[in-house]
């Protein structure tokens, strides 16, 4: 698969992991509205051709990886209506082109980190119906 550089796989019944090796050269990863569990494998930060990671409506129950946030190329992400946990990370701050971060129904603690505010481009960012505590960044 070196030269894929589109995956759309939602709407379907897949179950399983997403596999941590999907080709260098993806720009859109579409897996929303499977049955996938497990993580979100951390290679797919380091995917510099990424633009679109939908990955809703699945049972994902890991923490987000840190390595997403050194992907400056990604636009739109989504990862609403999963499983999701732990905090989310500062990193995400670095991530420069971003418009929209969906992060919404999942069970993610802790507090908002103030590095979104670095979020130059952001459209839409979306964390309402996780578990969130603390104030909000300023």
């Amino acid at each position: 698969l070196t030269h894929l550089q589109q995956l759309r796989l939602n709407n379907n019944s897949l179950f399983g992991a997403i596999p941590a090796n999907l080709g260098e050269n993806i720009t859109i990863l579409d897996l929303r509205n499977n049955t996938l569990r497990g993580p979100i494998p951390s290679g797919i930060g380091l995917l510099k051709n990424l633009k679109e990671l939908y990955l809703q409506d699945n049972r994902l129950d890991s923490n987000i990886p840190t390595e997403l946030g050194f992907n400056v190329n990604i636009l739109h992400m989504n990862f609403t209506n999963n499983a999701l946990k732990g905090s989310i990370p500062t990193a995400l701050g670095q991530m420069q082109s971003l418009s929209t971060l969906n992060l919404s129904h999942n069970m993610l603690g802790g507090k908002i980190p103030t590095q979104l505010r670095e979020l130059n481009t952001i459209r839409s960012l979306l964390l309402n119906n996780n578990r969130l505590t603390g104030s909000m960044p300023e």
